[in-house]
């Protein structure tokens, strides 16, 4: 019984390990790909949105070539029992990201709509001051 339990054991392993190297690997080939089309067009700026679906994609792709279905995943809504947890759930990035992006816009470290076209004013300042 044991060994049995040790032998199930080390192909779970295996299959895990198995899993998370294809899955790195998209993620690597989906990121590479999206960074050499953004790198060679700087004002797509909307190339944000496929570089956080990223690993969504490399995940789901993943499960698809080892042919695993998505019945352990719960995307369920379980009723008004949940809806504050939802709520939780796009409050908190959204305080977080207002925090972090308005404290550096209002000091000016970037402006709202930086590019690596038009540096931010603050860089300019500097250096200005230092010539």
């Amino acid at each position: 019984m044991t060994k049995a339990l040790a032998a199930s054991t080390a192909e779970i392993r295996t299959d895990v390990r198995r899993g998370l190297a294809v899955f790195f690997a998209l993620v690597v080939v989906l990121w590479g790909t999206v960074e050499a089309i953004w790198s060679l067009n700087p004002e797509m700026s909307i190339l944000v949105i496929p570089l956080m679906w990223n690993p969504a994609v490399a995940s789901i792709i993943t499960r698809l070539i080892f042919k695993e279905d998505f019945s352990d995943i719960s995307f369920r809504f379980g009723g008004l029992r949940t809806l504050p947890w939802y709520a939780l759930g796009l409050a908190v990035p959204t305080v977080v990201g207002l925090l972090a992006f308005g404290t550096a816009w209002l000091t000016e470290l970037v402006g709202p709509l930086y590019s690596s076209a038009r540096p931010p004013r603050y860089f300019a300042r500097k250096r200005s001051a230092a010539a």
